[in-house]
């Protein structure tokens, strides 16, 4: 099969393109139709939870750093079709090492996640946990654990 293209005065290739009541034999109530399932499709692959709060432990001091203008903790999910770009926002301090600080949905996590924090200048990275059967968990180094004001404030996102 050969594909032919139009060309304009200037030899340079274009698309012709028509108005749908001059198209002959195309049912217009079926077209409408279709594009309103369309529409209702379009619904059910494309959405954004917002950032929606979570659980996190008693001790945890939650949406503590830079007052109105920090974010607050939350989870977020936006999906196109099968592609989810998940999120999830921690704003808390006084955290302890090796220990369950948060309690995130069960399902909103398919696989295993792990990345270090913004946190206090002068000590080394803390590591997050979350993991699938909702736990998150903060990993601090040795020559940190015993500081009481270890403080987290980090947006982390991937894709799933």
């Amino acid at each position: 099969m050969e594909i032919k293209y139009s060309l304009d005065e200037n030899q340079e290739k274009y698309y012709s393109a028509t108005h749908k009541s001059a198209v002959q034999g195309i049912d217009l109530e079926k077209m409408e139709t279709n594009i309103d399932d369309l529409m209702s499709f379009k619904e059910t692959v494309i959405g954004n939870t917002g950032w929606v709060d979570f659980e996190f432990i008693p001790e945890i001091d939650k949406n503590t750093r830079f007052g109105d203008d920090g974010f607050k903790c939350g989870l977020k999910e936006v999906r196109f079709g099968d592609i989810r770009i998940k999120s999830i926002r921690l704003n808390i301090g006084k955290v302890p090492h090796d220990k369950q600080i948060a309690y995130i949905p069960k399902g909103f996590i398919t696989k295993n996640q792990y990345f270090n924090t913004a946190t206090n200048g002068n000590i080394k990275p803390i590591r997050i946990a979350m993991e699938t059967d909702g736990t998150l968990k903060a990993y601090i180094n040795y020559d940190d654990r015993d500081r009481s004001d270890l403080w987290i404030y980090q947006q982390f996102t991937w894709l799933e």
